[in-house]
This record gives structure tokens, C-alpha cells and sequence, in this order.
């Protein structure tokens, strides 16, 4: 099973709207952050999700923006539009600074049986484990690669829950510092031999949190692919001209030409998902919306690749 993980941001909650479907069964289960104090856009993602009886993990307790300091509007919601949801799973972080003897106190104050546990940074594996060993709500351990060892994970093999591993596979640079093909990832081929019973990353985002955009001197579409190997790799098409941030529309164009030429490449590995063909065809809408259609890619891909497998495997 495949873990995107979202930060609740707004492109972030369209994407997840308007795909759905996508998580409307096993292959798929979106793990969302909420980072908003505005709950209308996370309350009509969340509705969609029901609709399509999706399985979401939506964090109770953020890291990150906002709702850092108070996350009491995600608990409403929760009680709101969820206490009653099968399909959902509340997610815990714990952290470095988490006090692990407060975690279950602090899960029993949230309805619903089903509890993620994130682990992004705690120390103490075999400690954490005996605590919550008795514990029926906890539905999966999902640990967050670079913030939890395989030393720490093995703490957690013998729990009787699906243990998930979630992996970074996008190397931030400034636009015009991408080199044209880099290697993404292979954890959709390796989760298993590392003892995992699912996988996820951070889309083309990356795990660092950033609150807000900047203009940019360069436009970089970002595509990943699968190769002939099975391997994942990412192709950068960045815009000709990267010496001021005028005409981002016009760079647009430049760095959309790279990618057609690309798509109609007799030899191309990529694959021609609903992202793409809307990027063949799309006037420029802004940053926000290209990082969008570059995450609704990598969804699509990953889908596909998921699907494929499950048939072969069943042949």
C-alpha cells in the first residue's frame, strides 16, 4: 500500500479533492497534515474522501504551521464529520520532544477506534513499543525515513500492526539547479526486503515544510517515471531563461515545450497520465497550480505502477 504524505495546504487539499477516487480502495491511503487554521477546505477534502469511501490517515497533532499550537479545530472536525468513519485513521506524531507516558491519555480525548502512530524523530524505540504494546487502537506504525533508523523500527516488528516506511525521494534546489534526470526512488521495490508492509513519500514537495512561495526566476516542471528496470527517476524540465523573474508565463511555455518533446520521444519512459496531457494543453495558471499537476502525476503514476503489479501478481 502507497502513503502520500500531504501537508494541508491549499493545492494540497484541491489535488486530493478532485482524485478522490483515487483512494477509493486499498492501493492508496493519503496520510494528511493539517497546517491551516481556516478548517473549510480540510472540512470539504474530508467530505470527498467519505464520499468516496476513502482510507485517509488526517493528523491530529501538526508539526507544522498553524495548528502547531492548537490543534483543537482538527479535533471539531474530527468529532464533526469522522467520529464515526471507519476508513479514517488518527494520526500521532511523536517526535524528539513527544512524552511517550502522555500519548495514549492524549489519544483517548479523540473518538474513533483507529490510531496512527508517526513516528518523526523519538528516540527511545523499545520504550515507545512496551507502551503502547497494549494497546487495540493502534493501527500501523508509520516511521518517517531519516527521523526513524532501522535500529528503531526494529523495535516495533514484532507488534502484531503493519509497519509503513516513508521516504523523501525529492532533492530541493533552486529552479535552474536541477540537473535534467536524477534518481527518485526505489522503495515501491524494496519496502518488503526492509520489512514493511507499505511505502510512501513526499510527492515532488519534499518532507521540508514551507510555508510560503517565492518568485522564481526559473520554471521547473518536475515528472517522475518509471524506467525499464522498475526504477523511479525524475525528469526536470526547466525554462531557457533563468536571469529574473519576469515572464513566467513565457517560461512556462519554454519548459512545457521540453516536456512535450519529451512525451513524444518514440523511446520515452513516461507516463502519460491526466497531469500530463493537461500540461500539453494548459495556459499558465501560476506556481501553486504546476506543483499540483506535478504532485497529480506522481499520483497517477504511482497508481498505475501499484495496479499493474496486483494483476501480474495475481497471473
Amino acid at each position: 500500500m502507497y502513503y502520500p504524505y500531504f501537508r494541508g495546504k491549499r493545492f494540497e487539499l484541491i489535488l486530493l479533492r478532485e482524485r478522490a477516487s483515487l483512494f477509493g480502495h486499498n492501493t492508496v491511503r493519503p496520510i494528511i497534515e493539517p497546517v491551516r487554521e481556516d478548517m473549510a477546505s480540510l472540512r470539504n477534502t474530508v467530505r470527498k474522501l467519505v464520499k468516496h469511501e476513502s482510507q485517509f490517515v488526517l493528523v491530529i497533532n501538526p508539526q507544522c504551521g498553524q495548528l502547531r499550537a492548537n490543534p483543537d479545530p482538527i479535533f471539531e472536525l474530527v468529532q464533526a464529520e469522522l467520529s464515526e468513519y471507519p476508513g479514517v485513521s488518527l494520526g500521532y506524531i511523536v517526535t524528539a520532544k513527544t512524552d511517550a507516558h502522555r500519548v495514549e491519555g492524549e489519544l483517548e480525548e479523540y473518538p474513533g477506534p483507529n490510531v496512527s502512530i508517526i513516528h518523526y524523530g523519538y528516540a527511545d524505540g523499545k520504550g515507545l513499543a512496551g507502551l503502547l504494546s497494549g494497546s487495540a487502537r493502534i493501527k500501523e506504525h508509520i516511521f518517517i525515513d531519516g527521523y526513524a533508523g532501522a535500529l528503531y523500527r526494529k523495535s516495533f516488528e514484532n507488534c502484531g500492526r503493519p509497519r509503513i516506511l516513508v521516504r523523501d525521494g525529492f532533492k530541493i534546489r533552486r529552479n535552474d539547479a536541477y540537473p535534467p534526470t536524477e534518481h527518485f526512488s526505489d522503495l515501491h521495490l524494496t519496502y518488503r526486503r526492509e520489512g514493511m508492509q507499505g511505502f510512501g513519500d513526499f510527492l515532488v514537495i519534499g518532507e521540508a515544510y514551507r510555508d510560503k512561495g517565492f518568485a522564481a526566476y526559473a520554471i521547473a516542471i518536475h515528472i517522475t517515471y518509471i524506467n525499464r528496470d522498475s526504477d523511479m527517476h525524475i525528469k526536470h524540465f526547466i525554462s531557457d531563461r533563468t536571469g529574473s523573474t519576469a515572464d513566467p508565463a513565457g517560461k512556462f511555455g519554454e519548459a512545457r515545450r521540453k516536456l512535450i518533446s519529451e512525451m513524444n520521444s518514440p523511446d520515452s519512459e513516461i507516463y502519460k497520465s491526466d497531469a500530463c496531457n493537461e500540461y500539453t494543453r494548459m495556459q499558465y495558471r501560476g506556481l501553486g497550480y504546476l506543483k499540483k499537476l506535478s504532485m497529480q502525476h506522481h499520483l497517477e503514476l504511482v497508481t498505475d505502477y501499484l495496479l499493474r503489479k496486483r494483476k501480474q501478481d495475481r497471473r
